[in-house]
């Protein structure tokens, strides 16, 4: 047995990634009773440190993220579907690294449950994805349009920092809110349908409709819409917005000249027709 096992840590110091057996118990209680020797090069924890109590090794997970992880395994262990977690682990040095896990479940005779999986080390992935992101976003920034993703529950789940400043607000204070209040009333109806019909897949071209800005005044926007697909595979709506509010006063006010110069027409028409018939009937 001892020479199998031998064998088996030997085949997996090649492997590029970590191999591990998570037990959850009866009451709750996880413990690591099987991972393979680099499980400290990426938690810091020696294998005896975790083997009757994982909790140092959940100690390493970063703060913000460890509440997603304890979710995302009690999950598993409910429905025994693939456990699946990319999270920060903390580092001796401040730094921090990117690891994505895999687990398939199993229920054990005493009612536990039993993992056995794989994680591998993604820090370089998530840090070109970054790249990727922050130069989309200064592409983005740097665009005459303003841009938007509208999430199906209706709040943004992205606004281009041009899209923000446009309206008077900070960038980041109109993200996860609801894009409603923003939307003259009048036109409300109207734009939840438009709203409704991206979600099922079409688009939409030239759509004005008024935005209220953070100065309280509702101004014209011309809105480019179409489905987007996000990271959790739903359906959200993309936004290219323009501010046309200086042409569509340019508009009204051409037509209020037209309604001037033809209302002083039709003055002078019954100023003349009103004379025609005094002189007519003078010289009858």
């Amino acid at each position: 047995m001892d020479s199998e096992r031998d064998r088996l840590t030997k085949l997996l110091r090649h492997v590029p990634g970590l191999v591990y057996e998570l037990r959850q118990h009866p009451n709750g209680h996880f413990c690591l009773p099987y991972a393979s020797e680099n499980l400290g090069d990426i938690y810091g924890v020696s294998l005896s440190d975790v083997a009757v109590d994982i909790a140092p090794l959940f100690a390493a997970i970063h703060r913000a993220d460890r509440q997603m992880v304890w979710e995302s395994l009690q999950e598993s262990a409910q429905s025994l579907g693939t456990w699946h977690s990319t999270h920060r682990v903390n580092q001796a040095d401040g730094q921090c690294l990117w690891v994505s896990v895999y687990g398939t479940p199993e229920r054990q005779p005493d009612g536990g449950t039993q993992w056995y999986g794989y994680l591998e080390n993604v820090t370089p992935l998530q840090q070109a994805q970054q790249q990727s992101e922050t130069k989309l976003r200064r592409i983005i920034d740097n665009l005459n349009e303003m841009v938007f993703i509208a999430a199906p529950d209706g709040t943004f789940s992205f606004v281009s920092s041009r899209f923000a400043t446009t309206l008077g607000y900070a960038p980041g204070e109109l993200l996860h809110t609801a894009f409603t209040p923003l939307v003259h009333p009048e036109d409300l109806p109207p734009y939840l349908e438009v709203f409704q019909s991206i979600l099922a897949g079409e688009r939409v071209q030239d759509y004005e409709y008024r935005v209220r800005h953070a100065d309280g005044h509702y101004y014209w926007h011309s809105l480019n819409l179409s489905p987007f697909q996000e990271d959790n595979g739903k359906t959200a709506c993309l936004g290219e917005s323009s501010l046309i509010h200086s042409l569509k006063q340019a508009e009204a006010s051409k037509v209020e000249q037209v309604e001037q110069k033809v209302n002083l027409l039709e003055t002078i028409f019954d100023v003349v027709l009103a004379g025609y018939w005094e002189w007519d009937i003078l010289n009858d």
